[in-house]
């Protein structure tokens, strides 16, 4: 039940009952909700810059774990990178001397690199670590 409320009217020395309009509860209404969303938007927008969502946190995991894969992939590359360097060698300067044989040329050792980009739908993509798996590739393609 409401409250009925007085005021004193200092003209006629009486109390007077206030008398209040559906439109100012109305109002009085709109302005206690829309306080209310206003609050509960920025808690939201404060909680989410603070704390991230269990999604977002399992994203990071993966994005860590697929860095730490691809920085061994690398590793792997350049030894067999130093692996090929030193057949290369061994085949120039030991076999090719022994049996007598012109060693290859650079160009053909390197055949069927370059000309097309085979990468483009990668670097299309736009990710964050494009330019570690398109040297990657490249790497690997060149083995």
């Amino acid at each position: 039940m409401a409250r009925i409320k007085y005021y004193y009217d200092t003209e006629t020395c009486k109390y007077e009952r206030i008398k209040t309009s559906t439109g100012d509860i109305v109002l009085n209404t709109l302005g206690i909700i829309s306080l209310t969303l206003a609050m509960a938007v920025g808690l939201l927008i404060l909680y989410s810059s603070y704390f991230e969502s269990p999604k977002e946190l399992i994203l990071k995991n993966e994005v860590k774990e697929m860095e730490f894969y691809y920085e061994n992939l690398q590793v792997e590359v350049e030894n067999l990178k130093k692996q090929l360097v030193n057949m290369e060698y061994r085949d120039d300067n030991i076999y090719r001397v022994v049996l007598g044989a012109e060693p290859i040329d650079k160009g053909i050792r390197d055949a069927g690199v370059g000309g097309l980009d085979r990468y483009e739908d990668i670097k299309k993509k736009n990710t964050i670590h494009e330019d570690i798996i398109v040297s990657l590739s490249e790497s690997v393609d060149k083995l």
